[in-house]
Formats: structure tokens, C-alpha cells, sequence
């Protein structure tokens, strides 16, 4: 790509994107600082919209304090918070609700059950793996690829599997 193309390419993203801004907050979004959206949906619970594949409800809160590269998908009805150096893999999957499935309501019809997800500081988590609702994950905690989150993550301990269990300790290595 030349540089007259990534200038003009610059330019039509940095012209969109106070546009999608403003979009945003006439929806009721509140947009502080810097952003930048390559796109809007408005999925199936009408209450809530997508933001570069994050679903957002209004009144709930996303805070990543350093984001870092990478393609999670986060779904978020009461809060999802990540702290910093905090390095999430692809294809990860973050959440803070689930769906409920009390009587003889369709499932479709049933209410969110919601708890708030927590991720602390300098936690590594692997490709592919899942965070389910209410968990928090201590700081220094390694998540393997793969694993289902269910339960709290002490931290500095490692879980990995289906559903996420420890990971016995090595005590033939040391990090000092």
C-alpha cells in the first residue's frame, strides 16, 4: 500500500469515527477519550449493541486498563473488568452472565442471570480459552488454552481443562 493510499485510508477512518461516536451517544453510550470503532451491531436483546465484537448493555461497565493485542470476544451485562499487563489470547471468550432457565418459559424468553467478571493484574490467558460469569482471577494467574473458568483463580496458580482445575506445582523449577 502506498503512502497516498494510507493517508487517505487515515483519513476516512479519523472523519468515521466522531460520527460513530456521536451514533454511539445518542444511544445512551458515554464515549470518554480516544476511541476508535470499526463497527456497530444491534443484536438479538435490543437494549444492547457491539462494539469491534464487545456487546455492551446500557449501564454496564468494560474498564481494560492496558489493552493488548489480540480477538477476544467479551459479553457484558453487568461488568467485565480487566486490569493491566493483563495479556488475553485469541479467540478468548469473557463473560458476565448466563442465561436462565427457571420454569417453563422459553429459554429464549428467560432472564440474564449476571455477576460481575474480574481479571487482575499481569494475568496470561490462553487462546481459545473461556471466563464464565463471577469469576475472578488473581493477579499473576495463567489460564491454559482452552480451559473453562468457573470458579475463582488464586493468585499466581495456573488452571487448565474442562472444567478449569489448579495446576500442581513443579517444584523442580523456581522463577527466583
Amino acid at each position: 500500500m502506498n503512502s497516498i493510499t494510507r493517508w487517505l485510508l487515515r483519513v476516512y477512518v479519523a472523519l468515521r469515527s466522531p460520527v460513530t461516536a456521536w451514533r454511539l451517544c445518542c444511544l445512551g453510550v458515554r464515549v470518554h477519550g480516544p476511541c476508535w470503532f470499526s463497527s456497530i451491531e444491534v443484536p438479538r436483546h435490543h437494549k444492547a449493541i457491539t462494539l469491534s465484537r464487545c456487546a455492551l448493555d446500557y449501564g454496564v461497565t468494560l474498564l481494560v486498563s492496558d489493552p493488548r493485542p489480540g480477538h477476544p470476544t467479551i459479553q457484558i451485562d453487568e461488568g467485565v473488568y480487566i486490569n493491566r499487563y493483563t495479556m488475553v489470547g485469541p479467540y478468548c471468550y469473557l463473560t458476565d452472565h448466563e442465561h436462565g432457565v427457571e420454569g417453563e418459559r422459553p429459554l429464549r424468553e428467560q432472564p440474564l442471570v449476571a455477576a460481575a467478571t474480574r481479571i487482575r493484574s499481569n494475568v496470561w490467558i490462553g487462546a481459545h480459552a473461556s471466563v464464565l460469569k463471577g469469576v475472578t482471577i488473581g493477579d499473576r494467574a495463567v489460564v491454559a488454552a482452552g480451559a473453562v473458568v468457573t470458579r475463582d483463580v488464586p493468585a499466581g496458580c495456573a488452571v487448565a481443562g474442562v472444567p478449569a482445575q489448579l495446576m500442581p506445582r513443579d517444584s523442580t523449577t523456581s522463577n527466583a
